[in-house]
């Protein structure tokens, strides 16, 4: 039997993102007087962490009511998280292409970097 999933769409995701990037902001005056390269690899540990946890997210997910799965509706291992990660900066540099698509994939609403790293970004029931 196959799992219905309920999608989740651009908006919920950009309102996700901002979120986290609101959260992860509040802490950089903090993070620059100790040591300003200390920035990138708090942002990758912070959406890493996260999305490999057991609440498949982040925090701005988790008060969407988002989570991450792979292919298998499963919990993402900490490298599939990283690899995720990774894809995402590369989906954003390129003029958001990656992202694009979820404007107009309207069935499964998934970026070019859930395709790539066979992820889902779903509602959590």
């Amino acid at each position: 039997m196959t799992e219905k999933y309920v999608y989740a769409g651009f908006f919920k995701r950009v309102l996700a993102f901002l979120i986290d990037g609101l959260i992860l902001s509040s802490f950089t005056g903090i993070i620059m007087k100790i040591n300003p390269h200390l920035i990138l690899v708090v942002s990758v540990a912070y959406f890493v962490l996260l999305d490999a946890s057991k609440s498949q997210g982040t925090f701005g997910k988790q008060c969407l009511g988002l989570k991450i799965v792979n292919k298998d509706g499963q919990k993402l291992t900490y490298l599939q998280a990283l690899w995720r990660h990774v894809l995402k900066y590369f989906g954003i540099l390129f003029l958001g292409i990656g992202y694009i698509g979820l404007l107009f994939n309207i069935t499964h609403k998934k970026a070019l970097v859930d395709y790539v790293s066979k992820t889902k970004v779903i509602y959590n029931r």
